[in-house]
């Protein structure tokens, strides 16, 4: 059985990747302030993994912005789940 990409974390990803990219860090940068792997800011980014409220305020904190502005998404860019029957 394979899981089913969460778009909530697929949107937060892409907001923790445009906002790195627009501090002009790398993820090695951000694994490194954070104290973490590599593999992890880019499973972030590309939303395997959902942040924790803890993992967006360090994150913030190390790119440089708001935790708010990692958490901005569209409603739009979330595409409802199908309802499982």
């Amino acid at each position: 059985m394979t899981t089913q990409p969460n778009p909530t974390a697929q949107a937060i990803g892409l907001l923790i990747r445009e906002k790195r990219l627009a501090s002009m860090l790398t993820q090695e940068a951000v694994a490194k302030a954070m104290k973490c792997r590599v593999s992890m800011i880019s499973n972030y980014e590309r939303g395997v993994h959902m942040p924790s409220g803890d993992v967006i305020a360090r994150l913030a904190d190390a790119i440089g912005c708001k935790a708010d502005d990692l958490l901005a998404y569209p409603r739009d860019a979330v595409r409802a789940e199908p309802n499982p029957t």
